[in-house]
C-alpha cells in the first residue's frame, strides 16, 4: 500500500511510519457497544410473504455491521458478547472450533 506517489512527490520531506497493529481485547461494558453501533451499524426493515404466518406477511427488523476483513475479532466479539453462539447454519461460520450465527465473510468483508 503505501502512499501514492503524487502525494510522496508533493511532500518529500514526510517520513512515513509503519501503523501500529490494532488488537481487538474484547468488549469491557455495553457502553463501549453504544458507542461503536453508533457509527458503524445499520438498521432496516424488511417486509415478504410467509407461509407461516396467518396474514402471509412477515416483517423482520434487522441489525447489521459490515466491516472490513481484518475487523474479524470485533464482530465474532461481538456474538459472543450477545451469546450468538449456535450450532452451524447456513448463515453461520465456523473459527477456531466456536462457531457464530449470522456471520458471514468474504475475502474482505465480514458482515454480522
Amino acid at each position: 500500500m503505501g502512499l501514492p506517489q503524487n502525494i510522496i512527490e508533493a511532500f518529500p520531506k514526510i517520513i512515513p511510519i509503519k501503523k501500529p497493529d490494532y488488537l481487538f481485547k474484547g468488549i469491557p461494558d455495553p457502553f463501549w457497544i453504544s458507542g461503536f453501533i453508533s457509527g458503524d451499524v445499520s438498521f432496516n426493515l424488511k417486509i415478504g410473504s410467509s407461509a407461516t404466518i396467518s396474514i402471509g406477511v412477515r416483517v423482520q427488523l434487522r441489525f447489521g455491521i459490515g466491516l472490513h476483513i481484518r475487523e474479524l475479532d470485533v464482530i465474532k466479539g461481538l456474538a459472543a458478547y450477545f451469546n450468538l453462539l449456535y450450532p452451524l447454519t447456513p448463515k453461520s461460520i465456523e473459527v477456531s472450533n466456536v462457531k457464530y450465527k449470522n456471520i458471514t465473510t468474504t475475502s474482505k468483508v465480514v458482515d454480522f
